[in-house]
């Protein structure tokens, strides 16, 4: 039998990858026209939150949810209507750093995320504000350790297709979203710097959002 070296193999089976996905390529930049209205389901596969803290002045300790569910309402045609909801599993903390012994549980406990009283942070939006080809204000009411606050996220809309037949026949858009909000708004006073100084976890968190949704399939597949 005839047998390719390994690395060979490697480049075929990138190649034919390639060309399996440069139909797709030609849709990623569709314009939100081309895109069917309806309920777009987020893909958790594709999708990352992760947030920040200024810790002592010297660096930005980062850590993130694991276990997060949204769901997008759009019309293309009027996209400031859209309305947004998500749900955050607060237990599902991931520390991105390797942690010493009970630092998680401390971080899950009453100080500050309170997990046991408030087990679940929720964001729904409440307009959007278009404020260019690709971009927009959202804003919407975050619920955090059983307080709500106006919180807003900047977004970018990075493009989408209607879908594709077999490969991925519904259709998928993609967001990139930065928002920041102030945790003492929300009762988490534990650790702030005093006043003039840097030496404590600062108040604000900054939060970055990666994320892609799937939604109505392609008129020809449904039903299928």
């Amino acid at each position: 039998m005839f047998k390719l070296p390994v690395h060979r193999l490697f480049h075929a089976v990138c190649f034919g990858a390639s060309m399996l996905l440069s139909p797709l390529a030609a849709h990623a930049g569709d314009t939100a026209a081309d895109l069917p209205a309806g309920s777009y389901k987020i893909d958790k596969y594709h999708s990352t939150l992760i947030f920040r803290a200024n810790h002592l002045g010297f660096s930005f300790y980062s850590a993130s949810f694991a276990d997060f569910d949204a769901a997008l309402e759009l019309d293309p045609a009027d996209p400031a209507k859209a309305s947004l909801s998500v749900d955050i599993n607060a237990a599902s903390l991931h520390l991105t750093a390797t942690p010493p012994d009970g630092f998680r549980d401390m971080l899950l406990g009453p100080d500050w995320l309170n997990v046991s009283d408030h087990p679940k942070i929720t964001y729904r939006s409440t307009g959007i504000e278009l404020t260019g080809a690709t971009t927009a204000v959202v804003t919407g009411d975050l619920t955090f350790r059983g307080v709500t606050r106006p919180v807003e996220l900047n977004v970018r809309f990075n493009g989408g297709y209607p879908g594709l037949a077999v490969y991925d026949p519904q259709a998928r858009i993609g967001f990139s979203a930065t928002g920041t909000l102030k945790r003492s708004d929300f009762g988490m006073s534990y650790g702030l710097p005093p006043e003039g100084s840097n030496l404590g976890v600062s108040d604000e968190v900054e939060f970055v959002i990666e994320t892609e949704f799937s939604g109505p399939p392609l008129k020809e597949t449904e039903g299928q």
